[in-house]
């Protein structure tokens, strides 16, 4: 019984506008692992531990049709019953959706790559100071994420070349603090890298690991810097 409501909840209408909320709240958490990290739940559960946020076009406009689907869902159950509580927060939901979804003609008309808080800083920062490192599988996890970290610069790359193509560029003073930024990250040497300095203090702590793994890790990770994330920085430097 308790499956069946479970999947009901996620494939259809759930049957309570209680489980509606759930299930939009969920469905938001699930598709962003690194906010699930700040978050600090479900870290041993789903491998969400090993995954980076999905930032790709595509992602970005089936977001936009889920808060779509949602308003039409929400709207469906109605709110002429409802008091107090339950209405404030019925319409809160609403006017939250409604403002997702009249904003679809600026989807794209933002900079994903910029000096305050761009994803080029964001996802260095995230793993440095964000992910836990207090295990052998936080350690994997880790690395796991750091080998995605260039398909995620290529996420990056994708979308600026979209915008661009829609006319939507940023100011040069933007691209110069940007080219700035990313020479100044990649012209370090891999060992004196956020990436790997933050690593190695953490992993430091680990009482519970041997140093033979503590010392293979360290070379993964140094590696992955080296032939990996460098390398995706290259790239979208080669952009501006």
């Amino acid at each position: 019984m308790a499956l069946a409501l479970f999947l009901h909840t996620v494939f259809f209408k759930p049957l309570t506008l209680g489980l509606f909320y759930e299930k939009i709240f969920w469905e938001s958490v699930l598709n962003d692992p690194e906010y699930l990290t700040s978050l600090g739940v479900l870290n041993g559960f789903g491998g969400y531990q090993k995954k980076l946020t999905d930032i790709s076009v595509e992602r970005q406009k089936q977001d936009m049709e889920n808060a779509k689907k949602n308003l039409e869902i929400l709207l469906s159950y109605g709110k002429g019953d409802l008091s107090g509580q339950e209405l404030l927060s019925f319409e809160i939901l609403e006017w939250f959706l409604r403002l997702k979804v009249s904003g679809e003609k600026f989807l794209f008309h933002d900079y994903p790559a910029n000096q305050l808080f761009g994803v080029q800083s964001q996802l260095p920062t995230f793993l440095a100071t964000q992910h836990p490192i207090k295990s052998s599988q936080d350690v994997e996890n880790y690395i796991a994420r750091l080998e995605l970290v260039p398909k995620k610069i290529d996420q990056l790359i994708e979308g600026i070349l979209y915008r661009d193509k829609k006319g939507i560029l940023p100011p040069d003073f933007i691209l110069d603090r940007l080219i700035s930024e990313v020479e100044s990250f990649i012209e370090v040497p891999t060992k004196e890298n956020i990436l790997y300095t933050s690593f190695g203090e953490k992993i430091g702590k680990i009482d519970s690991i041997s140093s033979d793994f503590r010392n293979r890790s360290l070379t993964r990770v140094l590696r992955s810097i080296e032939s990996g994330v460098y390398p995706a920085y290259s790239r979208l430097l080669n952009l501006f």
